[in-house]
C-alpha cells in the first residue's frame, strides 16, 4: 500500500474539533459552494490558497485549480466528502494493518504535515516512510515524473512491477 500525503491523523488544537463540525455544516447549507467560488475569483486568492498547502504550481497546474476551485459542484462534493470524514476506526486499526505500507510526505506540505506519516508508520508493523524534501501536499502535481518514478521504484522493490507493464 502507497499513501502519498496520506491524512492519517487529527487535526492539531482548536481544529480538531472545529473543524469537523464547521465541515458538517458548510455541507448542510446549500450556498456555501456558492459563496466560496466566489471568494476566490482572481488569480491571485487561487494561488494563496494552492500555496498554502505548501505546494507551488507551475501556471497550467494553476490554471486546472482554478477550473476546479471555480466548479460549484466539485466544491460542493469537496465539502461533503469533509463533512463525513471519520478517522478514529482506521486510526485505531493501524497496528493491525501488517499489509507492506510506504508512506510519501511531503516535507513542505502544510494541509497533512510530514509528522502524521511519521507518526502513523510508527503505529504500523511494516510500514517506512519517504520523505520529498521541498515539496508540498500536491507533490505529485508539482513534480509528477518524480513522483511516478518513486511509485515505480517501489513497486519494483515490492516485485509487483514484474507482474504488471508499465
Amino acid at each position: 500500500m502507497i499513501g502519498l500525503n496520506a491524512a492519517l491523523g487529527h487535526f492539531k488544537g482548536v481544529a480538531g474539533w472545529l473543524f469537523p463540525v464547521l465541515a458538517k455544516v458548510l455541507a448542510l447549507n446549500p450556498l456555501t459552494a456558492s459563496l466560496f467560488v466566489k471568494s476566490v475569483s482572481g488569480q491571485g486568492r487561487i494561488q494563496a490558497l494552492i500555496r498554502s498547502t505548501g505546494s507551488d504550481l507551475d501556471a497550467v497546474g494553476m490554471g486546472y485549480y482554478d477550473r476546479l476551485i471555480r466548479d460549484k459542484s466539485h466544491v460542493d462534493a469537496t465539502l461533503t466528502m469533509m463533512s463525513q470524514w471519520k478517522l478514529d476506526r482506521l486510526l485505531a486499526d493501524l497496528p493491525e494493518i501488517t499489509t507492506r505500507t510506504i508512506l510519501i510526505a511531503g516535507t513542505n506540505d502544510k494541509a497533512v504535515p510530514p509528522d502524521v506519516s511519521e507518526r502513523a508508520a510508527t503505529r504500523m508493523p511494516n510500514a517506512r516512510v519517504v520523505l520529498l524534501p521541498g515539496l508540498g501536499h500536491l507533490a505529485h502535481e508539482e513534480q509528477p515524473a518524480m513522483i511516478c518514478g518513486l511509485v515505480r521504484d517501489i513497486l519494483r522493490e515490492e516485485g509487483i512491477l514484474t507482474q504488471i507493464r508499465v
